[in-house]
């Protein structure tokens, strides 16, 4: 949730959006081999909330803004990171 509800515009007109930004799901294992190796695989996935479905024409977004599509159907988000840590 945002703190407070964000302004957008649509046909010209400025228009109060939703506070609600979405939910994250994460998950993570690591699997450690010694003391100087291991290895770890996280994952998220992103649900977007009414804040991203709403349909604008101020979408162009910008370093201080989020780039949306402004169409209504906001897509999800993921991440999947391997990494693996070498201690010496």
């Amino acid at each position: 949730m945002a703190a407070e509800e964000g302004v957008g515009v649509y046909n010209g007109s400025a228009r109060k959006l939703s506070c609600d930004l979405g939910n994250e799901i994460d998950a993570s294992c690591a699997y450690v081999f010694n003391d100087s190796v291991s290895l770890s695989l996280s994952g998220g996935y992103f649900f977007p909330g009414r804040f991203y479905k709403e349909e604008r024409s101020d979408d162009t977004g910008s370093l201080f803004t989020p780039f949306i599509r402004g169409d209504g159907k906001a897509d999800g988000a993921y991440q999947i990171e391997l990494s693996l840590s070498l201690s010496y």
